[in-house]
């Protein structure tokens, strides 16, 4: 852009105006050189009544057509000639000169006058909107999508803004499919050394994690990214894992060796692999959860003791099984959120009365359970009625007399779904 700018310093000797007009005298110079033949004489002739047959007539038309389709061969090569040395090449030069105007323009703009604090957070928004995960699904087509990196492109200032702050560096998608079924091993080598770098920018921030692994293969590239996504254990706040039957492969990298890996910062936990309940306290005994998410999960009572749950807030399982519904609950005070597909095996008649926790914070409850095994929801109404529940979302798979008491034992509730399941 400077030499456009410094081009506008010219003398008046050498203005735009001047230099197109001189451009215009020489056209009209070229024009008279080329001539025009002067039609008067020959139409005179005609109107004189002179036959176009006359000898000395046909001569001079024949001239005309032979020298004439020469010059017009003059006139099509210079037209071609001046208009790619002079518009074409006028209008690419203006082009770039309105280009270098806009940068100009663009440099005004309000968005410079903002501080870094400003446009980070401008940032975050534009990222979370778009995409914010760091998504190596598509590597098939793109090597890299990623709202962060395509505001890092921009230019030199937000390049630096971006790479400087870890917390646009904190949400992964990992689909290990592109690994596994990448020719040769180029590319698992390129891909990992892309995950090691994008991991390395996210600084000390809590990681967001969804890692999928979708036709069940399962190779040594594989294992290679768990090591490095397990570098940074100790930083995973959001784990989302659909791992189908590799998740066992997964299991064991977290205790293998001497490391147990204890997911101490883990808050949020979300899975649609079968899993056994031994399997999921591998994952959440050491955790601070406050949102399971596991619905092909059966969890038992004894497995469920060894996890600590005082923080969990939405529960959303398979079923529970092993004890009254009242002993799980107690064990999870800040509960709000609880969805159950079974309860099947629960033992309801147990020798002690079941417990009736007294700080539930429970406010939605989604029961679809098939049948409503006899005294399940007579359990759950009152072991909420006795802790002063205020339930305010209740799901159901069935409207029977169990679930009518339920919902007149809450007059709390202000939404209210039944889903019936035809056979």
């Amino acid at each position: 852009m400077s030499s456009v700018m410094s081009s506008l310093a010219v003398s008046d000797d050498n203005s735009l105006q001047k230099l197109t007009q001189n451009a215009l005298s020489a056209l009209d110079a070229l024009t008279q050189k080329l001539g025009v033949l002067d039609d008067e004489p020959m139409l005179e002739r005609l109107q004189r009544g002179e036959a176009p047959t006359v000898q000395s007539f046909v001569a001079y038309i024949n001239s005309f057509r032979q020298d004439g389709a020469l010059r017009l061969v003059e006139f099509d090569q210079s037209i071609a000639k001046i208009d790619d040395a002079l518009v074409q090449r006028l209008k690419k030069t203006r082009d770039g000169f309105e280009g270098s105007l806009n940068v100009a323009t663009s440099l005004f703009a309000p968005v410079w006058r903002l501080s870094e604090d400003i446009l980070v957070e401008i940032f975050s928004l534009y990222i979370k909107d778009h995409d914010e995960y760091f998504n190596l699904t598509s590597l098939w087509v793109y090597p890299i999508r990623s709202a962060t990196l395509n505001l890092s492109c921009v230019c030199s200032v937000w390049h630096r803004i971006i790479f400087n702050r870890p917390r646009f560096w904190l949400t992964l998608n990992l689909n290990l499919d592109v690994l596994v079924h990448a020719y040769g091993t180029a590319r698992p080598r390129l891909l990992c050394s892309i995950l090691s770098d994008y991991l390395s920018r996210s600084g000390l921030v809590p990681l967001k994690l969804e890692i999928g692994l979708y036709d069940g293969s399962y190779d040594a590239s594989c294992d290679h990214a768990f090591d490095l996504l397990l570098r940074y254990a100790a930083r995973w706040e959001t784990l989302t894992l659909d791992l189908r039957s590799s998740i066992s492969h997964f299991l064991a990298k977290l205790q293998s060796g001497d490391r147990s890996i204890a997911l101490s910062k883990l808050k949020h936990l979300n899975t649609d692999c079968s899993l056994d309940d031994s399997s999921i306290v591998v994952l959440i005994r050491s955790a601070k959860l406050q949102t399971l998410n596991a619905t092909d999960l059966d969890l038992s009572w004894s497995n469920f003791c060894q996890c600590d749950l005082p923080s969990l807030q939405k529960l959303r399982i398979s079923g529970l099984g092993g004890a009254s519904i009242g002993r799980f609950m107690e064990r999870m005070p800040s509960l709000e959120s609880l969805e159950l597909h079974s309860l099947a095996f629960t033992a309801v008649n147990e020798p002690d009365s079941p417990l009736h926790p007294s700080n539930l914070r429970l406010e939605s409850l989604w029961i679809h359970i098939a049948g409503h095994p006899k005294g399940s929801v007579e359990e759950i109404s009152s072991c909420l009625y006795q802790s002063r529940t205020v339930l305010r979302k209740l799901s159901v798979a069935h409207f029977n007399n169990d679930v009518w008491d339920l919902v007149r034992s809450q007059p709390s509730i202000n939404e209210l779904e039944v889903t019936y399941y035809q056979s």
